[in-house]
């Protein structure tokens, strides 16, 4: 939070008196005491708000990676991930078989790194260590944005989708 911040919400209420200057006009006191009590109500929450929820508390956000062409081995990941209790983020609009447009892969891409960049770390799903360009891509945007990468290789991909005992 900034000095400016604290000082807004330690100071309470803003009168119309101190927002004060040459030449300005009551209504336009009026419209920034309004815009700066506006402003330190936002902030109260915000604070409220991260009290509740410290960050620390946060579950790991891990971002998948790699060649969309073994399903399966994202499947897998993704749920030994999820019962670590990680958010999991990836490429699920997979369809296989499917030939999307230039312009649905340009969007799906632009998410992906989007992804990487909210993710806490990065792990890479390979199927006998293959690694395509686009994976090469991301594995560098990865590292650029700072984020630890990992690696996850499957001997063959996995024949289906991971169930547990517990049904979920």
């Amino acid at each position: 939070m900034s000095r400016l911040g604290d000082a807004l919400i330690e100071h309470g209420p803003v009168a119309q008196d101190y927002a004060v200057g040459p030449g300005l006009s009551s209504d336009i006191r009026w419209v920034l005491a309004a815009e700066l009590n506006e402003l330190r109500a936002e902030l109260i929450e915000l604070r409220r708000i991260a009290a509740l929820n410290p960050e620390d508390d946060r579950p790991e956000i891990v971002t998948l990676v790699g060649s969309t062409r073994y399903p399966n081995a994202f499947l897998a990941a993704g749920h030994s991930e999820s019962l670590e209790g990680h958010i999991v983020l990836g490429p699920w609009s997979y369809v296989p078989g499917s030939d999307l447009d230039t312009a649905t892969l340009d969007r799906l891409q632009h998410a992906h790194k989007h992804m990487i960049r909210m993710a806490d770390k990065v792990l890479v799903v390979t199927v006998d260590g293959y690694i395509g360009d686009h994976t090469r891509d991301e594995i560098e945007h990865a590292k650029k944005s700072g984020k630890p990468v990992l690696r996850l290789d499957f001997r063959g991909e996995p024949a289906a989708a991971p169930t547990n005992e517990q049904g979920s």
